[in-house]
Formats: C-alpha cells, structure tokens, sequence
C-alpha cells in the first residue's frame, strides 16, 4: 500500500537530520534539499514501512521514524537519493 494507515501527507517540509534545528542553514526549512520531514505518523509505522512507502517515490537513501513530543503520533525523516526526487515528493505528496 501506498498509504500509511488512516494518513495523509499532511506537511511535508524540507528537513536537516544532520545539523541542530538552531542551525541557520536549517532554520529556513523552505530551501529544497534530500531531506523530508513527515509529522504525525500513525504509530505502527516503523522505518522499514516508511523507506517502502516513500520508496514509491523516488530513492530512499536513509530514513527514520521518532515519537513525537507530547503527541499519540510518530514522525520521519526520509532522505532521497537528489534534490528533485525530494521536490516530487514534496509538492506532489504535501496534504494528500
């Protein structure tokens, strides 16, 4: 399946996994980049059901699932093998 659960795609954003959030370069998220962040997860998605999800999409070279803070959710990170595999996904996938 395409879908993860019950979710939708509800705001995707470029993500940095490899420098804190106070980073300037990252503060900006709106700059294209591999990396995409997906929040509010059901929980039963792990990151073997995230990399075959978002792997539909494009080349998965990394991915990540973490809990959310204060949420009944998980969240993930996924990184695609380039830039414009990651803008697909983005524009293509966001609030679907």
């Amino acid at each position: 399946s395409s879908r993860l659960g019950s979710s939708s795609f509800g705001c995707l954003k470029y993500s940095c996994y490899r420098f804190p959030a106070s980073c300037r370069r990252c503060t900006a998220m709106a700059t294209p980049n591999t990396n995409i962040f997906i929040p509010d997860l059901p929980t039963d998605v792990d990151d073997a059901k995230l990399a075959e999800v978002f792997g539909q999409y494009g080349t998965v070279t990394w991915s990540k699932v973490m809990p959310s803070k204060g949420k009944p959710t998980v969240a993930g990170i996924v990184e695609f093998g380039d830039i414009a595999e990651a803008t697909w996904v983005v524009e293509n996938l966001n609030g679907n």
